[in-house]
């Protein structure tokens, strides 16, 4: 029993309608103009057919106060003492008070040819309960009815509350700079270049580069935790996070709807509304049950009679059959369990392009991490310079030169060792990155190569074999050894804790996958206690490393891989569900995986698990126990051990049940 599922709507700005449909203040029916919108509504259906209109309950005051009411009729009526025809006409008042917009859309479902929709099985229901003169059965039936569809609506208004609130919030306008002084704008009229002006307290409207200032972002809105980042001149910035101390002048790099924000919002609410492939079947098996019971019902209630079987009592068992046939409550629960744990996610920054995501994260056993950032800080130090034929400066500052295009952690690292950032130099030509090996360059006419042991011994360079542990960047000048230099990277904090939970709520086997050589490798596996490392990989070879492990997977296993690196895409776009993780300054972000974390912090992962799990856990509860009940309702109909009253209220209880049970944490 129970009414349409929810309307498909996307994030706010997109349902204003729903909108203010959930969140419109409750209001009071007006009783005394109750005889003439019956009236209407006699007629009402006729245009309705001829429109085939479609209408959703609300949950409001109004509709509310029309169930008490046709409730209060219905107890008055069954204590008159009246018989016979009066008796049936007392009934009919409630009955019609309660059941009108069910007969008119069970009209409406007809000429649809939806035969088996719920409003037209409780009317034919209803109507043949009246036909073998079970009056008072038939109002108690429509009433349960309407409780249900007010609890659909309900869970329906709630679902649009928690949509609501994917969205991140924006002001309307941002102060720009302009010839004539700071101008209130439209965001959407606000051009990529323009200076917008930020005051401590308010929410930066768009994202940019900050040109003057220095102040402290909170990145909370985006991020789902409390996350606060110290910004100054050159630092990116982004719409939805709080500017708390200082004014900020920025530049901005986006257009409104281009936005972090704005691209977070719409994808986090796109996944809401979709819906799991795997959980197709089970909708399917739902939109059976009204099939199953219309055809038990019309079996037991006419062709068992006919073949000899008592009229009365097999009619009732059919319209009983027919009472409990609709299976609308375990669709919306279906959905609603997906909607919530969409929210929940996005609850902890993490945004994901569809509900599947969630559903394969589920069922993932093996869990695949990327070193560099992920379980590390990503952030590597200069430690040691050991030079073979070069000062230890000029060394330091060969390697930095020649890694001055790169986009890696450890070229970073060479950089920040010398004091020099990212650049173009015209004596380096002929730059080439080798992922997985390093960078080989022409430098100022010499032929240079900084990276790892693999990348001289393609180029046949003889080197030493450093005595230190940590990772070992080698430099070779026109065919020579140059000497090394050794950089470490700390253990992310809070990783091994994460690692330890996600084997605690059901990852088999983790693995980590690096580039760095074994000796560097090893010792963050063993100290994190993964159960794999595969070491000295190019990013091919990480990729081939995946293909095993799914080759050796179960048929329902599924293979989850975080990285914090968009260079890792191909590798995130194998595996069964990507997550790239710390994503919140990367370009490509909420392209590049299926789920994207922006935040740094390692134990949203477990967390993240967690919700996949509890949702996946919510599909089978719902349908083992709603299966259970209308199993249950089949077999006791037929018996006939149960009456219409006692099954339509079983048949509420879980319907509640299931409704309720989707939005528990």
């Amino acid at each position: 029993m129970g009414k349409h599922e929810a309307p498909k709507n996307s994030a706010k700005h997109a349902r204003p309608a729903e909108k203010n449909r959930a969140s419109a203040p409750l209001r009071m029916p007006d009783l005394s103009g109750i005889a003439s919108r019956l009236t209407g509504w006699i007629r009402r259906p006729a245009r309705a057919a001829e429109k085939h209109e479609r209408r959703e309950y609300e949950f409001n005051m109004q509709n509310v106060a029309t169930v008490a009411v046709g409730a209060l009729l219905f107890a008055v009526a069954s204590l008159l003492p009246t018989k016979g025809w009066v008796r049936l006409l007392v009934f009919f008042v409630p009955y019609l008070l309660l059941g009108l917009d069910t007969l008119r859309d069970a009209l409406v479902e007809a000429l649809d040819r939806e035969f088996f929709g719920s409003d037209l099985l409780i009317a034919a229901a209803t109507i043949a309960c009246f036909g073998i003169g079970q009056w008072q059965s038939a109002v108690f039936v429509m009433l349960i009815y309407r409780v249900v569809v007010m609890a659909c609506a309900y869970a329906t208004g709630e679902r649009s509350r928690m949509a609501d609130e994917l969205c991140i919030p924006l002001p309307d306008t941002a102060k720009v700079e302009t010839g004539a002084g700071l101008t209130e704008s439209e965001l959407s009229a606000v051009a990529v270049g323009s200076i917008a002006v930020v005051e401590p307290g308010e929410i930066i409207p768009l994202d940019g580069i900050v040109v003057d200032g220095v102040s402290s972002v909170e990145l909370s809105p985006l991020t789902g935790g409390d996350t606060i980042r110290n910004v100054a001149t050159g630092s990116a910035v982004y719409a939805g996070s709080v500017n708390r101390t200082n004014e900020l002048r920025i530049r901005t790099t986006a257009e409104n709807y281009a936005s972090l924000a704005e691209k977070a919002s719409r994808i986090a609410g796109q996944a809401a509304e979709s819906q799991t492939r795997s959980g197709q079947p089970l909708r399917y098996a739902a939109r059976l049950i009204p099939v199953l019971f219309t055809v038990a019902a019309l079996v037991v209630g006419v062709l068992v009679p006919v073949l000899g079987g008592n009229w009365s009592t097999w009619l009732y068992r059919g319209v009983l059959l027919l009472c409990v046939a609709g299976s609308a409550p375990l669709l919306l629960a279906l959905s609603l369990a997906s909607h919530t744990a969409v929210c929940r996610a996005a609850g902890l920054g993490a945004y994901l392009r569809s509900v599947d995501a969630l559903d394969s994260l589920s069922r993932a056993e093996t869990m695949i991490f990327t070193k560099t950032g992920t379980v590390t800080e990503g952030h590597y130090v200069v430690e040691a310079v050991y030079p073979e034929k070069y000062s230890e400066k000029d060394l330091l500052t060969i390697a930095a030169l020649a890694e001055c295009q790169s986009l890696h952690p450890i070229a970073q690292a060479l950089r920040e060792a010398c004091g020099i950032g990212i650049h173009r130099r015209e004596d380096i030509h002929l730059v080439e990155e080798v992922p997985g090996r390093g960078v080989s360059t022409l430098f100022s006419g010499r032929s240079v190569y900084v990276g790892n042991a693999a990348l001289l011994l393609e180029h046949d360079v003889q080197f030493s074999v450093p005595s230190r542990s940590g990772t070992v960047v080698h430099v070779a000048v026109d065919g020579e050894y140059a000497g090394h230099i050794v950089l470490n990277d700390k253990v992310r904090e809070g990783a091994f804790d994460a690692v330890e939970e996600l084997r605690i709520r059901g990852v088999r086997s983790t693995v980590m996958l690096t580039g760095d050589m074994r000796s560097v490798a090893r010792p963050i596996a063993s100290s994190l206690n993964f159960d794999l490392v595969k070491c000295e990989l190019s990013p091919d070879a990480k990729i081939s490393a995946l293909e095993y492990l799914q080759a050796s997977k179960g048929s329902q296993a599924a293979i989850a891989c975080v990285s914090c690196k968009d260079r890792d895409e191909e590798l995130l776009k194998r595996a069964d569900v990507g997550i790239l993780f710390a994503a919140l300054d990367q370009n490509r972000a909420l392209e590049a995986a299926d789920i994207s974390i922006l935040d740094n912090s390692i134990h949203r992962l477990p967390k993240l698990y967690a919700i996949a799990k509890s949702m996946s856990l919510r599909f089978r509860e719902d349908l083992i126990a709603y299966f259970a009940v209308k199993a249950l309702l089949l077999l006791l109909g037929i018996l006939g051990v149960l009456s219409i009253w006692a099954a339509v209220l079983l048949d509420l209880l879980a319907a509640v049940a299931v409704l309720f049970n989707a939005f528990r944490k």
